[in-house]
């Protein structure tokens, strides 16, 4: 049987560690004896970090400038997009991708025999975002040829907010663009919406590719190196936007629990040496695996709490789009893990409240079916991805 070849088209491998596991994700459930798949690697695949800006380098000579970088950085001031704390996280993130995904340089000749793409997910179709890292109509296609658009699909791909940030110049491009693909599917139910009346595309919502993973999947890649653990039982923060309010409420909670603080971000004032460095996707997974509860403001932090069934509380973010925690928690039944206070005895009494979690497992098994079926028809022909027919 001749293998479908797919590319996957997201967002860069750059540090995001939900970003990265949702694209691991995807690639995981859609790459099988049936079909191909590979991560797109864009041309600013590496905007954020100069260091890697020939990306078809051998791995040592990238690794070379990689600490000649930073070596020079901490002699001068260096101006480039990523300070010198963040050049070894960039490394992290690159050899996740490499080591846990086939990949293919958007450049390169391979991609004109590829048969189709799927966009997504995470936040692709927020315009803001696409400015930064391309153009917003490169992640509708435009480089692609009609015949290879005519067979592609969006999975979960994310606006971000519950409206088109577009302009009417991108809006018409993306509109026919769009209207070419073979199926629609969106990450929000506002992206539904959004693709009804500011596309006229029909599109159906699909939970987040992380969603669609085993935990084998996941410890595949906490088992792929050497990580550490909290002595005392723990509790996990992963709190993208810090403030004075959120670090006094996460004291709060470390004093009120007598569970040790483990952040998941680092913090240059911090007292432990581990927390003031990023740690690497095997180790972020393995203190959600083994925590005991976890404070987020991030998607993806609600998203391995649910996988991992830990008692989290959200800190409301609505500056980072609230569309996608709406869908998530309605979908879930948890609207009431979200709180909008800073106030400690707020956020305690959610982190306490029970959760169902016999009930929230069905939801995601359901949900993990009714991704995989998506892709199974509009992928696959009518036949199931290979060992994700069953949980």
């Amino acid at each position: 049987m001749k293998k479908n070849n797919v590319g996957i088209l997201t967002h860069p491998f750059r540090g995001n560690f939900g970003g990265m596991l949702q694209a691991y994700s995807l690639y995981a459930v859609t790459n099988d004896r049936q079909t191909e798949s590979r991560v797109l690697i864009s041309q600013n695949d590496l905007t954020y970090a100069k260091a890697y800006k020939k990306d078809h380098l051998p791995h040592i000579l990238r690794t070379a400038i990689i600490i000649f970088k930073y070596f020079l950085s901490k002699i001068f001031i260096y101006n480039g997009y990523i300070k010198s704390p963040h050049i070894k996280h960039i490394s992290n993130s690159l050899s996740m991708r490499d080591n846990f995904t086939k990949t293919l340089n958007i450049f390169s000749p391979e991609v004109k025999q590829l048969n189709s793409y799927i966009v997504g997910s995470d936040q692709v179709w927020r315009a803001s975002y696409a400015r930064i890292l391309e153009h917003t109509a490169f992640f509708f296609l435009d480089f692609a040829s009609t015949e290879q658009r005519e067979k592609s699909i969006s999975y979960a791909a994310s606006f971000g907010t519950d409206e088109w940030e577009g302009s009417p110049e991108e809006t018409s491009l993306c509109r026919e663009l769009l209207c070419q693909f073979k199926a629609v599917s969106v990450r929000e139910f506002s992206g539904v919406r959004i693709c009804k009346e500011v596309f006229g595309v029909e599109a159906v919502q699909m939970p987040d590719p992380t969603l669609l993973s085993t935990l084998k999947d996941y410890e595949r890649v906490i088992d792929s190196e050497k990580t550490r653990a909290p002595k005392a039982p723990f509790f996990a923060s992963y709190v993208l936007d810090d403030c004075i309010a959120t670090s006094r409420l996460l004291d709060n909670v470390e004093k009120s629990e007598g569970l040790y603080h483990q952040r998941l971000l680092p913090k240059p004032t911090a007292s432990k040496r581990w927390d003031r460095s990023y740690c690497t996707v095997a180790q972020w997974l393995r203190y959600l695996r083994d925590c005991d509860a976890v404070v987020t403001d991030s998607f993806h932090g609600c998203v391995f709490s649910i996988i991992y069934n830990k008692p989290f509380v959200c800190l409301g973010n609505e500056g980072r789009g609230s569309a996608r925690f709406d869908t998530l928690f309605q979908i879930f039944g948890l609207e009431d893990r979200l709180v909008t206070s800073r106030a400690p005895e707020e956020v305690l009494r959610v982190l306490r409240k029970p959760i169902d979690w016999a009930r929230v497992n069905a939801i995601h098994e359901a949900e993990r079916q009714r991704g995989l079926d998506f892709l199974r028809r509009n992928l696959y022909d009518g036949a199931s991805p290979d060992g994700y027919e069953q949980g």
